[in-house]
């Protein structure tokens, strides 16, 4: 079972329960995120080098799986675990979880949700 105990020193248990003081706490460290934006001075995007059309679609195709792969064997393999246990050196056996990787990233990307398998706050 998880527990912890909160800023107010009363203990909380159950995975939700325990996710909600964490939350809490980073966000008392880190505060609100601001939502006011300043809108796009066009003329001063304007000066300077400015990608080419080619380079603008470069930038949104998808990733291959190479792309991810070598981005995952980038990883230092002594890496903390995963709540789960697993170091990054098991996500390296590309043989056995590549594909998987693969799937989940290309999904995050297209919907912009991570699988719960792998998110730990689902």
């Amino acid at each position: 079972m998880y527990t912890i105990i909160d800023g107010e020193g009363t203990r909380r248990e159950g995975f939700e329960e325990v996710a909600k003081v964490i939350n809490h706490y980073y966000q008392g460290l880190l505060g609100e995120q601001g939502t006011h934006r300043n809108e796009i001075n066009w003329e001063v995007m304007r000066v300077g080098p400015q990608l080419t059309i080619e380079q603008q679609m470069k930038l949104i195709e998808p990733f291959s799986e190479r792309d991810i792969r070598e981005a995952i064997l980038r990883i230092p393999s002594i890496k903390s675990p995963r709540p789960d246990g697993f170091s990054s050196s098991f996500f390296k056996s590309w043989q056995t979880v590549g594909k998987l990787i693969y799937e989940a990233i290309h999904e995050f990307f297209a919907t912009g949700r991570m699988c719960k398998q792998w998110n730990i706050l689902d």
